[in-house]
């Protein structure tokens, strides 16, 4: 395998572009496979006897997961969102999330949006994290706090700059523990897993 990617934060659209077209040469099918049974092992590992379900978002990182926790065995997933999503991605997450996900709709609408104008164009990590608390956390709070599962299953990856803890778990006060089993995992990984698999993604990566 043949690292070009660094943080996505820091790495320019044109770089993502010619990794995806050069995939086959950055990392070969062999490689991803040997990526993807080592997650469904860790999955497989970690659910056992419990009550799992995973995050689902419709962006890449989450249909690669929904995929490898299928081959492990976990189906109970979910799918949070804002009534601020573009209409092209909603619609197509809707369509092609896994059968079953539940949805959990946070209600940031437009009347929010009007009285908070200063989080139209988030270009600082204060306001990042302050969205990313409203909309992905707070999805991830409801569906705990509805369902009870032992554990949520997540894409959150090391070279995203995501905090995945030891091991790839993170347990939180409430009592709620996630844990990513591809934290470790390189963009291309990731890409070429998508490429391999002929996985479909939302109209917003064109």
């Amino acid at each position: 395998m043949r690292k070009v990617l660094g943080r996505k934060q820091s790495s320019s659209n044109s770089a993502w572009l010619a990794a995806v077209a050069d995939i086959e040469h950055l990392i070969s099918r062999e490689e991803v496979d040997q990526f993807a049974d080592k997650a469904i092992g860790h999955i497989r590992k970690a659910t056992v006897g419990k009550k799992a379900a995973y995050g689902w978002s419709g962006g890449k990182d989450s249909i690669v997961l929904g995929k490898l926790c299928e081959m492990a065995g976990v189906t109970d997933c979910f799918f949070g969102h804002s009534d601020l999503e573009f209409p092209s991605f909603l619609n197509w997450a809707l369509a092609h999330m896994p059968k079953g996900c539940k949805v959990i709709n946070t209600h940031v609408d437009m009347e929010w949006l009007s009285k908070h104008p200063d989080m139209l164009f988030v270009d600082d990590a204060k306001r990042l994290n302050r969205w990313y608390s409203m909309v992905q956390r707070r999805a991830f709070s409801d569906y705990y706090t509805s369902e009870k599962p032992d554990l949520i299953i997540v894409g959150h990856r090391v070279i995203d700059g995501n905090v995945c803890g030891e091991g790839g778990y993170i347990r939180k006060k409430s009592g709620e523990v996630r844990f990513s089993p591809i934290a470790d995992w390189p963009h291309e990984a990731v890409l070429g897993y998508i490429h391999y698999n002929s996985l479909e993604l939302p109209p917003t990566y064109q």
